[in-house]
């Protein structure tokens, strides 16, 4: 897939965080480690899928692109845009501490380090 606007990779991230947060991917609450560790209906933030959970294949390459920019200088924006487009707006500016203009800016730079990403893979 080719990236032509930023517009793309918003509706790719959307589509990715819908299968991450839906029950027929069974992801996070999927694995028994994952079971043991959390109290049923609590659901927690993982920093990747656990092995044996396979996104689908347009996702994968999302998914690949956040592993790999989490480890580089652009990782926090890129674990801000994860949490945006996870768990929402209100609970990002919780958990990260941050204001909503500067969630808002991260997400920002975090979609752009993803973007390219994804051109040049």
């Amino acid at each position: 897939m080719v990236f032509r606007r930023l517009s793309e990779i918003v509706e790719l991230l959307k589509d990715w965080a819908a299968w991450y947060n839906s029950e027929d991917s069974g992801y996070p609450g999927s694995t028994p480690i994952w079971r043991l560790r959390n109290s049923p209906g609590e659901t927690g933030f993982q920093s990747s899928i656990p092995s044996g959970v396979l996104p689908p294949p347009g996702l994968g390459r999302v998914q690949k692109a956040m592993n790999h920019l989490l480890e580089s200088r652009m990782g926090q924006d890129v674990e801000i845009t994860r949490m945006f487009y996870t768990l929402g707006l209100e609970e990002t500016v919780k958990r990260s501490g941050l204001s909503r203009r500067n969630v808002y800016e991260k997400k920002r730079r975090g979609e752009a380090a993803l973007e390219g990403f994804l051109l040049r893979d």
